[in-house]
């Protein structure tokens, strides 16, 4: 008897600390993670219905697809890549949207300018070549 009374205090105190110590942490570090991942669920659901597509029409992936809309899932970017070619955008649009949606402090002129200047300041072009 009083080793189950020992383990649930011991269970309790461990409950405690991760709720009063660690959930506040951790929350913080999941919030920002789950914004992008609501920013970018929002981006795919308004490119989607711009484009009058209905979720029904990415066949087997629907699910998949409005999972991501409802921020349940951070696609990689293949994923990212398949998503973009069934709605008919570049990749990159999606990704700029959510980071526009995000930062609503940065117009796309700047955010865009901003890109191509980093993109200039490395050397992109050999990758490729070589």
């Amino acid at each position: 008897m009083d080793i189950n009374i020992s383990l649930k205090n011991t269970i309790y105190s461990v409950i405690l600390f991760f709720r009063e110590v660690q959930y506040p942490i951790l929350h913080v570090i999941i919030g920002v993670h789950m914004d992008t991942k609501i920013a970018f669920g929002k981006a795919l659901r308004r490119v989607r219905k711009t484009k009058g597509l209905k979720l029904e029409d990415f066949g087997t992936s629907r699910s998949y697809v409005g999972s991501v809309e409802r921020g349940q899932y951070s696609p990689t970017l293949d994923k990212i890549d398949d998503i973009a070619q069934s709605l008919g955008v570049h990749p990159a649009s999606l990704v700029i949207q959510t980071y526009l949606s995000l930062n609503k402090d940065i117009s796309i002129e700047n955010l865009v300018s901003l890109i191509k200047d980093e993109i200039s300041g490395i050397d992109c072009i050999s990758d490729i070549t070589n």
